[in-house]
């Protein structure tokens, strides 16, 4: 069987079981104006807000740096900052991060300037796969590049400044930052490593390829939460591990499987303020939600192209506001839901 045809019939099965799960039910209901989830009679816990596909959606001019190469180029707003192949995505304080690795650059939106720029080099070399990105809390953005085997840094307007960790990586991906303690964590997906770093440089790196306890088989993305714990998607052993900030393994969950609460192709993951567990699967094209402990909650989302439907989401972020911005990947946008309270 082809893995075409294996993902569509895991879809297909998964689809089949939403039969036996109306109570998490990941098809959403129109209330009113809204689009929630689960299905009523059940209360509403997640609302569809909105997406973006490009600048203008969301109401910000671009830069006028970024305006003058579009004229002399002769490009036109769209075809020039228009989301293609959204990956990683980061946001926080109004700062909204999207790699895009159809467009080999990193998108950077700003909520609280309505400024729109991208990020297409790192001095003299041109970004190629862009994969994850994240902000410190002075601004500093960090953005991985998978083919490149780097992880280079900008300042908040986008300038480039330096590398991180060179020669470290192999095929660097998912990147999170601790602000408490100025830690920056980089996955390593070919190595099958997180590598821990802080201002001063390299520190430690945890993991190994394995299917048993700490080790893991291609991770992608990570999270941290309030107290600094780790949580990583190991992709291909179909599971979540969290880890302590000391890269001791404290927990896992997930298998792989055909029914809610399984995995297919894990991708994104985020926490909420509640410390509720989003991953995003791009052979489900749904966000599932699981406790601190690893038991499903919830899902949301189904194939499709309508608002609440995913075709490949990818990478995964949620605000302090409990905004969750999914990158829908081959729908070539970001789509905004909410936690209500």
């Amino acid at each position: 069987m082809s893995i075409r045809n294996f993902t569509c019939h895991l879809r297909g099965t998964f689809n089949k079981a939403l039969l036996f799960f109306l109570i998490i039910s990941g098809v959403g209901t129109v209330w009113g104006e809204a689009l929630v989830w689960p299905r009523l009679p059940e209360k509403a816990r997640i609302e569809y807000l909105y997406n973006f596909s490009q600048p203008a959606d969301l109401k910000m001019e671009k830069k006028l740096g970024g305006r003058i190469v579009d004229f002399i180029f002769g490009r036109s707003k769209t075809e020039s900052d228009r989301l293609v192949r959204p990956q990683g995505i980061f946001a926080r304080a109004g700062l909204i991060l999207v790699t895009d690795t159809g467009q080999n650059c990193v998108h950077v939106f700003n909520e609280n300037n309505k400024e729109y720029f991208k990020i297409t080099r790192a001095g003299k070399e041109a970004l190629i796969s862009p994969v994850g990105a994240a902000a410190d809390k002075n601004g500093a953005i960090f953005v991985s590049d998978s083919k490149l085997k780097k992880v280079f840094i900008f300042n908040a307007r986008g300038d480039y400044s330096g590398e991180l960790g060179p020669g470290r990586f192999e095929r660097p991906t998912g990147i999170a930052i601790d602000n408490s303690s100025g830690r920056i964590y980089v996955v390593d997906t070919l190595k099958s490593l997180v590598n821990v770093f802080d201002a001063a440089g390299f520190l430690f790196s945890f993991g190994a390829r394995g299917g048993k306890g700490a080790g893991s088989n291609h991770p992608t993305y990570l999270a941290l939460d309030k107290v600094g714990d780790l949580y990583l998607v190991d992709s291909l052993n179909f599971r979540v591990q969290v880890f302590s900030s000391a890269g001791q393994l404290k927990n896992s969950f997930g298998r792989m499987g055909r029914a809610p609460g399984a995995f297919s192709q894990p991708k994104g993951i985020a926490l909420d303020t509640a410390g509720n567990i989003y991953v995003s699967d791009s052979s489900f094209d749904n966000v599932q939600i699981f406790s601190r402990e690893g038991k499903l909650l919830l899902f949301f989302g189904d194939s499709g192209k309508e608002a609440g439907g995913f075709w490949l989401p990818a990478g995964l972020a949620i605000d302090e506001n409990d905004r969750i911005f999914v990158a829908d990947s081959y729908n070539s946008r970001v789509q905004v839901f909410r936690r209500l309270k």
